[in-house]
């Protein structure tokens, strides 16, 4: 059924990208990137011995089905709102020099602190230096203890201080070479950061919320709008993908020891694993919640432990490793897409609500990043939910740890919604007269 799963989703991609027009429409890089996994376990499903049932298929393509349903219902009720402008007036928005310099000192200060604190947790600078170091930090990571709890979200906000420095950095047009050299270090410095939590996917996760912010930003002053112009830029993220997968080889070889003498079959694992995992698993997991919306209501639950005491379950507010499935031929995985956290609390029969209310959610933050006049908070919460759905043929990021993309969500707020960081003047530069306007 894989190859029959296959075909009728590239048919449905044909369809879609002759109705919405567009590459990166969210609708589009679902299926297109399910695609692409599918492919990969086309090519691997005879030496692993697995493969995808009727059953499983089916799911799916509900699953579809839903997700594009929830972006129709959005369009129908938004039809006879606000309709967006094909080109924004083009603003040169320049973050006060102080705000760039305080970004700077929060960056470093978070940056110092977290070394120290991974340097206590390790057992000192000789534990930090150790050569085994990203290995065993690795797996106090994912113990399940709570230990790095507070680690982790130095290491979340550090992201989204890259993230937000990168809107900073594209939306001001005019920039002085010294100001160009701060944005660079902070993102250079937040990026370097991340690598000692060992998770490649976090890197993963800031190109592609990148990638997303770039284009919507583009496509307010009229780029990226035509197949031709997106087939431009698909080139360029081709090759930054093509330096990611090396570097995410070279990565996990060398540094915490996760990739074996195969690399062709453990990039293919990574890539389309979570298909037959899911395929294999989907009726022993539906249903199995310890308590009622475990993984839906996750936030909510977490809230209830952190803040009263109350427990549920574990009292880490990270998500905990699943257990491995095992199939022929070195195959071995803990990735259950993200179809496995629509099931586990209410069953089969809530994939379809839950992939409409996706549907529903990513047509919204589309819809509100387009109206935003200049790249500000919803286009960075936008590509936050981009990635989730890249991510989708490989884990859930939607339901579970879903308390990190609230904090996310709440740290982007008080960047771009307040004046703490947020505080510029612009000029109008693409008008007959530069008018000087402030912006909060």
């Amino acid at each position: 059924m894989t190859i029959v799963f296959f075909i009728i989703l590239s048919l449905l991609l044909v369809i879609n990208l002759q109705i919405v027009k567009d590459f990166f429409h969210p609708t589009a890089i679902f299926k297109l990137i399910w695609l692409f996994s599918t492919f990969i376990l086309l090519l691997y499903e005879d030496r692993w011995g697995l493969s995808l049932s009727l059953q499983t298929v089916c799911i799916f393509f509900i699953g579809f089905i839903c997700f594009d349903l929830g972006f129709l219902v959005f369009f129908i009720i938004c039809k006879s709102k606000k309709k967006l402008p094909k080109v924004f007036p083009q603003i040169n928005l320049s973050l006060k020099n102080n705000r760039v310099v305080l970004l700077l000192c929060i960056t470093v200060c978070i940056s110092i602190y977290l070394i120290y604190d991974i340097t206590k947790l390790v057992g000192g600078v000789t534990g930090l230096l150790n050569q085994d170091f990203l290995i065993n930090y690795r797996e106090t990571m994912y113990n399940g203890t709570g230990e790095v709890n507070n680690q982790r979200f130095l290491f979340r906000m550090l992201e989204v201080i890259g993230i937000a420095t990168f809107i900073f950095f594209i939306r001001e047009t005019h920039k002085t070479w010294k100001r160009k050299a701060l944005y660079s270090s902070i993102i250079f410095l937040v990026i370097s950061v991340q690598l000692i939590s060992s998770g490649r996917m976090r890197l993963l996760a800031i190109i592609v919320q990148m990638v997303f912010i770039y284009l919507m930003n583009g496509r307010k002053f009229g780029r990226f709008t035509n197949f031709k112009s997106q087939q431009k830029y698909l080139k360029r993220i081709g090759i930054v993908f093509f330096i990611f997968i090396a570097f995410f080889y070279l990565y996990g070889k060398y540094a915490v020891n996760k990739i074996e003498d195969d690399p062709l079959n453990n990039l293919a694992i990574y890539t389309s694993s979570g298909l037959p995992a899911f395929n294999m698993t989907w009726k022993m997991n539906s249903n199995t919640s310890d308590y009622f919306g475990e993984t839906v209501l996750g936030p909510f639950y977490n809230i209830l432990t952190q803040a009263f005491g109350m427990h549920f379950g574990s009292n880490s507010l990270l998500e905990l490793p699943q257990a491995f499935v095992h199939g022929g031929n070195d195959f071995s995985t803990n990735v259950y897409t993200l179809y496995n956290a629509l099931i586990v609390d209410f069953g089969v029969g809530f994939v379809p609500f839950g992939m409409c209310l996706i549907g529903f959610l990513l047509a919204f933050l589309k819809r509100k990043s387009e109206l935003e006049k200049v790249t500000s908070f919803w286009t960075a919460i936008y590509g936050v939910f981009m990635y989730a759905l890249f991510i989708s043929f490989f884990k859930d990021n939607f339901f579970a740890n879903s308390t990190f993309t609230y904090i996310t969500i709440f740290l982007f707020f008080l960047i771009f919604k307040t004046r703490i960081i947020n505080s510029s003047s612009t000029k109008i530069v693409n008008s007959s007269k530069e008018k000087e306007v402030n912006i909060p």
